[in-house]
């Protein structure tokens, strides 16, 4: 597909998702989901892939999805809630090669963002070790991306401070959430 996204802008916008039922007669012109991301593609220039969180997708479809969009367009793949949340990055060898064989199909097309590691809330200070290790046996041809949401990532103290020169080391960048308005009202699900 052709390009209509500026290639010269440092900034990439987008949503966490596309298929948006909601979307329909405002962005997306048809109910066909098959052209939703064609069509999200055209305004956007990037999109986070949240539901590689929950699962992946089939090979094919990743293919599909790669090749659907305009040339500048930037997928930013979720890691599996069963790396991050499941096993805790602890055992997960498996679990993350399958993750990674998707993130070349993307990479192959040129059009893979960094991949995003969003690690649970109840994932301490104390754990610090366990995301070193694992961060250390990622391939670097990928760009990373990790996201904390435990308190001990935001105090300023020494925790939070190791945590931000453990990514520094594996080159990994920040990703942040205002987390103040996710944790003002009790969770209401497992993940949050």
């Amino acid at each position: 597909m052709s390009s209509n996204n500026n290639p010269n802008l440092p900034y990439y916008l987008g949503c966490p998702g596309w298929a948006d039922e909601g979307m329909v007669g405002l962005l997306y012109s048809t109910g066909n989901r098959q052209r939703w991301l064609a069509q999200y593609s055209s305004v956007f220039n990037s999109v986070e892939a949240n539901n590689t969180f929950y699962g992946l997708p089939k090979l094919e479809t990743a293919r599909r999805w790669a090749e659907s969009v305009v040339e500048g367009f930037q997928f930013v793949l979720k890691f599996p809630s069963a790396i991050s949340h499941e096993k805790q990055l602890c055992n997960a060898e498996r679990e993350t090669g399958a993750f990674l064989e998707l993130l070349s199909i993307f990479r192959e097309a040129g059009n893979l963002g960094p991949a995003f590691l969003q690690l649970p809330p109840f994932f301490d200070g104390r754990q610090l070790a366990d995301l070193d290790g694992y961060l250390s046996k990622l391939p670097a041809e990928f760009r990373y991306s990790v996201e904390s949401r435990h308190d001990d990532y935001f105090d300023q103290g020494a925790v939070e401070k190791e945590f931000v020169q453990v990514l520094a080391s594996h080159g990994v960048d920040r990703m942040l959430l205002d987390s103040r308005a996710l944790y003002s009202a009790p969770p209401t699900d497992k993940w949050e």
